[in-house]
């Protein structure tokens, strides 16, 4: 029954990620959300990629997933930053402070990598850039109650584009920094991975409204 829930969530990845492209470029974008949507585009792009690299490199291919797994926390963390840095009113020293902390970590952090052990360090790489990601959405947070009128913020694309990546970050970060040990005391991993599927289809789920809130038709 579990391998049933991790083929549909699996399938429903890149298929979602096409979905979501296909408005992005077919529909007209809110002028009002303009920057959100132009914000939000390399995240997408990155999400639909790498579904469909997991499902064919990994899942057919065969190729370690170790590797992507590794990288792929660099490439989101740089994406969701290029999100945030254009909808923050911030300081451009602090989100470069930021970046500077993560890409120093993660790099410094590479020469204890292998391939045995990769979730350990993905665990490190995750709990980073949880704690970053966090601090800009509470950094978005405040810039919206601050505001003299009242925002609704399920008209916000960028509401449902952070609280999506909150829940998954919430939902993952310990997820990760446990699963090796998990690993190791169970040998069993696949029931504790289905977290993951489900809170990243959640996720995806939530990016799909954010795009519709901020496009309309033609």
């Amino acid at each position: 029954m579990l391998s049933f829930f991790y083929l549909f969530f699996e399938s429903c990845y890149p298929i979602i990620g096409v979905i979501i492209l296909y408005l992005i470029y077919k529909r007209k974008t809110r002028p009002n959300h303009k920057k959100e949507i132009l914000a939000i585009k390399p995240y997408l792009w990155l999400l639909f990629l790498s579904s469909v690299y997991e499902e064919v490199v990994t899942g057919l291919i065969r190729f370690p997933a170790a590797y992507f797994i590794t990288a792929y926390t660099l490439f989101e963390f740089l994406a969701l930053t290029y999100f945030f840095y254009n909808i923050l009113n911030i300081n451009k020293k602090i989100m470069g402070f930021c970046i500077s902390i993560f890409v120093l970590f993660f790099f410094f952090s590479l020469q204890y990598w292998n391939l045995n052990d990769y979730l350990v360090l993905a665990g490190y790489h995750l709990a980073l850039e949880t704690i970053i990601i966090f601090t800009y959405s509470f950094l978005w947070f405040k810039d919206l109650f601050k505001k003299a009128e009242v925002v609704s913020l399920t008209k916000s694309p960028s509401f449902y584009f952070i609280i999506g990546n909150v829940l998954y970050f919430a939902g993952c970060v310990f997820h990760f920094l446990l699963i090796d040990v998990i690993y190791k005391s169970s040998g069993e991993i696949s029931k504790y991975w289905f977290i993951t599927l489900v809170l990243g289809f959640i996720m995806r789920m939530l990016l799909l409204i954010g795009v519709l809130k901020g496009t309309e038709k033609k």
